[in-house]
């Protein structure tokens, strides 16, 4: 992905609730790591830097299956905005 280098950070300090919000994708990582994150209420609070932290996985393995989902999902917030999702459909 390009200029992934400054998303990393920032993927990992977004409120898992954002990230998934965001990037749809990133759920199936959550779920292959076994974490719990979709539909818990701490996903509001928790970063997802202390998600890692609370389920003690190595944060560079999971950054780069995150960022492969992000990829798969065009890369970039979904929805943009409301025009380019009537352009999509």
């Amino acid at each position: 992905m390009k200029g992934s280098e400054g998303l990393k950070g920032d993927l990992l300090d977004l409120k898992v609730e954002e990230l998934l919000a965001s990037w749809p994708t990133a759920a199936q990582v959550f779920v292959a790591y076994r974490m719990a994150c979709l539909g818990c209420a701490f996903a509001h609070f928790h970063t997802t830097r202390e998600a890692l932290r609370v389920y003690r996985l190595e944060t560079k393995p999971f950054l780069h299956d995150l960022l492969a989902a992000i990829e798969q999902g065009a890369g970039r917030p979904y929805p943009m905005n409301e025009k380019e999702t009537s352009e999509n459909a």
